[in-house]
């Protein structure tokens, strides 16, 4: 009987030692991540980001680009064409993201980083650089880049 007694004593203290211990969900904690999960008590490094960019110009500078003879422009990231529009659509209000007609970078891949820097450039038809920048995608975030000319 003495056996039994000590094994139940022993199952009671393990299992209310367990019972007390913290369970630790591990996971992004970060809520402007993308994947934030908030049952998560410690970050695992797994947060991800995504951001997009707008380029877009208003009715004074499209103006000013048609008087200039400038009919288009070309918009490059990091080298890379991303996209033209006409000069004569312009916006007001600054357009989102997800704007028909306007020039939108989508980053599907800011991975880890909550932030990127990236350099553009602006061009015109004939290839001329009219600007060249460099933006800050943020994650989650919609950065509009107002072109005046």
């Amino acid at each position: 009987m003495r056996p039994v007694f000590i094994f139940f004593t022993f199952l009671m203290i393990f299992s209310t030692l367990n019972s007390c211990k913290n369970d630790v969900v591990t996971g992004c904690t970060n809520e402007s991540a993308a994947n934030y999960d908030p049952l998560a008590t410690e970050d695992n490094g797994s947060c991800q980001y995504f951001g997009a960019a707008v380029f877009y110009i208003n009715e004074s500078t499209s103006q000013n680009l048609l008087n200039a003879g400038i009919n288009s422009l070309k918009y490059y990231v990091n080298g890379g064409l991303q996209g033209t529009n006409i000069s004569n659509i312009y916006w007001n209000p600054a357009p989102d993201c997800d704007s028909d007609s306007a020039v939108t970078i989508p980053m599907d891949g800011l991975g880890l980083n909550p932030s990127q820097s990236l350099g553009y450039q602006v061009r015109d038809q004939d290839d001329n650089i009219l600007e060249t920048g460099t933006l800050i995608l943020r994650g989650n975030e919609c950065t509009q880049i107002e072109f005046v000319y």
